[in-house]
């Protein structure tokens, strides 16, 4: 009996030990807690930073949208969806989504809103428009639509672009248009060597 008693008494001094620390450990967590509301104003009538809006990386304003089939984004204001990491290839674009069109309402992977590319022609006018459409569930858009470079033929929704006025390399945006022209993503960048 001894020793059950030892162990019983070892058990409840080490679960005493135990408690105390962790209340010493959960007092010393819950000051560390206060000081951060503190310092971002949670706890006292405050808010949330905001977390920092998407980027654009062209001028949005500046686009001319003059081809795709009549669709015009301008309206559409930055709002949620942002990609990121364009790398244009000649016959398609690759791009990341960071917060996909979830936040717009369509957690469905397989929704689809408008795809639309910009060209800075040699000129320094932005031109461009509808080319496809795009899915939460991809970041990669052929660009058949635009103008394959082994046919040389420009395709439906891109006729009368004068390729003259656009150099080799070039610079592009790309934007992810919500359908109805009310939310865009934000625009990104890069270089098109064709």
């Amino acid at each position: 009996m001894p020793c059950a008693s030892a162990c019983v008494l070892l058990a409840l001094a080490f679960s005493a030990c135990v408690f105390a620390g962790c209340a010493a450990i959960k007092s010393a967590i819950n000051k560390e807690v206060a000081k951060g509301k503190d310092k971002i104003g949670i706890g006292s009538g405050g808010s949330r930073p905001s977390v920092a809006a998407p980027v654009d990386e062209a001028p949005f304003a500046e686009f001319r949208w003059l081809y795709g089939d009549g669709f015009n984004g301008s309206p559409a204001v930055i709002d949620g969806a942002e990609i990121a990491n364009l790398v244009m290839h000649p016959r398609r674009l690759t791009f990341d989504w960071l917060t996909d069109m979830s936040v717009w309402g369509f957690p469905n992977p397989d929704h689809a809103e408008v795809a639309c590319l910009f060209i800075k022609r040699s000129d320094g006018i932005w031109v461009g428009g509808k080319f496809d459409w795009v899915r939460n569930s991809n970041g990669l858009r052929e660009l058949h639509h635009l103008w394959p470079p082994d046919s040389g033929q420009i395709y439906r929704n891109w006729g009368g672009l004068d390729w003259s006025q656009v150099p080799n390399p070039c610079e592009v945006a790309f934007v992810v248009v919500e359908g109805n022209r009310n939310r865009r993503s934000n625009v990104i960048s890069g270089t098109w060597r064709r």
